[in-house]
């Protein structure tokens, strides 16, 4: 397979994409990364994906695959492996780790879309509401952490996900500080995210860019 095979669509700062892109690295499935924000004016993303969301995976046999959890099942599917624990049980607890991640990550972007919004137009019950769900989600995964649900390493989807939510945060919400609260569980973080295949996927972007790039 070469890497003109699979094309992966996405914005630099998604954490969505940015798992993607690492689950790909860790199976050792090549990609080619096509760089595009659905927020762009500029965007044809909705040619591949009505909903006009990333990621977005064209491929050979499927044409265009769309949810980030859909994308690494084929990506998997490809390697013959899959991320997550071999034990039954503790791969239902990582797919639950997965979907508290993503949720994270998902109010993460809605409290910012809403700073975009004209200053008499935004809701500050909206953004309060998705700030204290980031809050919260952010305090379970430090619980499912003590409970021993994380490896070393962030090497199953559900960890892989959680290291790119947090890293949203930390780059949009900065004053979260949840890191002073969860002192062994942002340890844990910082080492993770020290794998090459994060620090070659982590965003970039000054904090705020010419266009939206969630």
């Amino acid at each position: 397979m070469s890497q003109l095979d699979l094309v992966l669509i996405g914005s630099g700062t998604s954490p969505f994409v940015r798992k993607v892109r690492i689950a790909a690295a860790q199976l050792s499935v090549p990609l080619m990364f096509r760089l595009e924000s659905q927020w762009s004016a500029q965007s044809r993303i909705h040619e591949s994906n009505p909903l006009s969301k990333v990621p977005v995976l064209l491929t050979p046999e499927f044409g265009a695959l769309y949810d980030s959890r859909v994308i690494i099942a084929d990506i998997e599917r490809r390697a013959a492996r899959v991320l997550r624990p071999e034990d039954p049980k503790l791969s239902i607890l990582d797919q639950r780790l997965e979907a508290l991640a993503d949720g994270v990550s998902e109010s993460t972007a809605l409290t910012v879309q809403e700073t975009w919004r004209p200053t008499e137009k935004r809701s500050t019950v909206w953004a309060e509401r998705q700030r204290l769900k980031v809050q919260r989600g952010v305090d379970a995964l430090a619980k499912d952490y003590a409970s021993g649900l994380f490896g070393e390493r962030a090497t199953s989807i559900g960890s892989i996900t959680a290291v790119c939510a947090l890293d949203f945060v930390v780059f949009w919400m900065p004053d979260l500080l949840w890191q002073y609260k969860h002192a062994a569980f942002s340890d844990w973080f910082h080492a993770a995210r020290a794998d090459a295949a994060f620090v070659a996927t982590r965003p970039a972007l000054p904090k705020t860019p010419s266009f939206p790039q969630l």
